[in-house]
């Protein structure tokens, strides 16, 4: 028993630092922070969304939309946002085209988890994809698809980014697909800082050694 209990101990404590990292390096990451800006398809202001609304916009508090139209921020418009209000469709209205929006993030050299959360509007194939961009839009890092049925709600994507040295780094989404108005969903997106893989793997071993240094100790007193 008390082996199982250091064991448990060690695994929490492992655990434990990997989970601990910095805030939200994300500006409006779940789209709720709003301002005066008007939109361009259906005149609506930002900061006065409500009910079913969306419109289109060049660019929202924290993010700049390029290549395309511009960001579409919709307000349970097709589906409930999943944190809390809105959420953004890249596959954008007036008229159809992909679309791709970014922020720019100061970044210490070190590893990131970049997470969001996806969902894909049709059942069509190559209709629903999302790129996710990392220090310019030629570098993919991850790609974000789904079918509805096969993916019926959202869905939590995660990838671990590389920032090889201090400085400011680009995190881009892209629809990818048809450009038919009707793509993939994306919503709540977040980068934190994590340890480094390697740190952790020594940090877990190290532990372990501990624990069972410690153990046999106890075992002689």
């Amino acid at each position: 028993m008390n082996k199982l209990i250091v064991l448990f101990s060690v695994f929490l404590l492992v655990f434990g630092f990997a989970s601990v990292g910095s805030a939200n390096l994300i500006t409006n990451g779940d789209f709720e922070t709003v301002d005066h800006i008007q939109g361009i398809a259906n005149g609506l202001y930002l900061d006065a969304l409500a009910d079913t609304q969306w419109d289109v916009y060049t660019a929202i508090p924290g993010w700049a939309a390029y290549d395309g139209t511009g960001i579409e921020i919709q307000r349970s418009t097709v589906v409930a946002a999943y944190s809390p209000n809105n959420y953004v469709e890249l596959d954008s209205e007036f008229p159809e085209s992909n679309s791709g929006m970014y922020q720019m993030v100061d970044l210490t050299e070190g590893y990131y988890d970049l997470s969001f959360w996806y969902r894909p509007r049709t059942n069509e194939i190559d209709d629903n994809g999302i790129h996710v961009l990392f220090i310019d839009p030629s570098n993919v890092v991850l790609t974000a698809d789904g079918i509805s049925s096969q993916m019926t709600d959202w869905t939590q994507f995660s990838v671990t980014l590389h920032a090889p040295y201090n400085g400011n780094f680009g995190i881009g989404f892209h629809a990818i697909g048809s450009a038919n108005e009707y793509g993939g969903f994306l919503d709540d997106v977040e980068l934190n800082s994590v340890p480094e893989p390697a740190t952790m793997v020594l940090l877990g071993f190290g532990l372990v050694g501990l624990a069972g240094l410690g153990r046999g100790r106890f075992k002689k007193g």
